[in-house]
């Protein structure tokens, strides 16, 4: 998931404490915000089978979301946070809000613990 640094922002993405005024996913908290990210995320290299899963972590986690709180309500939830990742703020806010929220779905992904601090340079 190193390479998740290498993604074009593209300007349709959002994240960190911005990106938490997504719909409150309860315990599937983690599977909604990153599964989100992963749904719509675009790789600058063109690297199909880099993001072929990406495609599968978002869809492991959409069916962890229904899951635990029903089909229905679940994918609404889900498509709640996809929406929220496209809406990102322009700038240098948005580039932050996507590098807090790429660092803390590696962390995800990979089972690190905690919440990363994460600075972005102009």
């Amino acid at each position: 998931m190193r390479r998740l640094a290498a993604v074009l922002l593209g300007l349709i993405l959002p994240c960190g404490a911005w990106a938490q005024a997504g719909p409150d996913c309860g315990f599937a908290e983690e599977p909604c915000f990153c599964g989100g990210l992963f749904a719509v995320l675009e790789v600058g290299d063109g690297d199909a089978a880099f993001e072929a899963d990406l495609r599968q972590h978002a869809t492991r986690m959409k069916a962890q979301v229904q899951a635990f709180h029903g089909e229905t309500a679940g994918d609404a939830l889900f498509q709640g946070w996809v929406e929220a990742w496209r809406n990102l703020p322009d700038g240098t806010d948005g580039q932050v809000l996507l590098a807090e929220g790429l660092a803390r779905c590696e962390g995800h992904v990979t089972g690190v613990t905690g919440r990363p601090s994460v600075s972005v340079s102009p």
